[in-house]
């Protein structure tokens, strides 16, 4: 799984561009406080699809943004999307799994 989330990582520095960080307003970032529901996780799952969710999230965002600049990188972002869902349930599944066989 290792080598698909490296590949998924990988595949995004074509649409990446180095220059979007002059652009982040890092002072007035208006998401730069965490509210308390982000604060509790109750379990590792809870951290792993908590962040599953925003990645998938942040993908669907960029797949619609870029349909105005890049149709191309637009795919690219949807593809990756469902990849990311793929990743996610097969993360999911073998965390279960383990979790499972180490409370017997």
């Amino acid at each position: 799984m290792s080598s698909s989330f490296k590949r998924v990582r990988h595949s995004l520095q074509n649409v990446y561009s180095i220059e979007r960080i002059k652009y982040r307003d890092i002072i007035n970032d208006v998401s730069k406080s965490t509210i308390e529901s982000e604060l509790k996780r109750d379990s590792v799952i809870d951290l792993i699809v908590a962040n599953f969710s925003r990645v998938e999230e942040s993908s669907r965002v960029l797949e619609e943004a870029l349909k105005l600049a890049s149709p191309k990188d637009s795919n690219l972002l949807k593809n990756i999307r469902y990849e990311l869902y793929d990743l996610e349930k097969r993360f999911l599944e073998l965390a279960t799994t383990n979790s499972t066989s180490n409370s017997k």
